[in-house]
């Protein structure tokens, strides 16, 4: 996450900078949608993480037109992933893998869920957005002003 020491100045008197792209913000609270997507991200790695581990780096698949594609586990069964890349910089490109059709994004990754269903794609963001709104809090025995 990024960093603030809320007005202090750090060595040498330079005052330190947020990064406010930061997925968590200075306050430890989500910043969205950034922690939303990378939440998306990780709860998809997760569902295949023993099986993306317990093998070798696939040989990639080349697909075409910048896209290749790289395949964990067994087609046959339900437990497998497949990681769908667009290369391109420019341009979305529309392929077809195990007889599905794909529109994948430019410069993105698919994550396909055994092979078919679409679970992630690194370009598409649909996590929520909140708008937080920091107040003063106010101590219980303290009183009012």
């Amino acid at each position: 996450h990024g960093v603030s020491n809320f007005a202090r100045t750090a060595g040498g008197m330079m005052t330190p900078s947020y990064d406010y792209d930061a997925p968590i913000d200075e306050y430890g609270l989500p910043n969205n949608p950034k922690y939303g997507h990378l939440q998306q991200l990780h709860q998809s790695l997760n569902i295949y993480a023993k099986l993306i581990v317990s093998q070798d780096p696939p040989a990639p698949i080349n697909l075409g037109n910048n896209v290749e594609a790289h395949v964990y586990g067994d087609i046959r069964t339900e437990n497998c992933v497949a990681f769908l890349s667009n290369i391109d910089s420019k341009q979305d490109i529309k392929v077809s893998f195990n007889g599905n059709s794909y529109t994948i994004p430019s410069w993105s990754v698919t994550i396909l869920k055994s092979y078919k269903q679409e679970m992630y794609n690194s370009a598409r963001i649909i996590a929520p957005t909140y708008d937080y709104h920091m107040r003063e809090a106010q101590l219980a025995n303290a009183a009012p002003e």
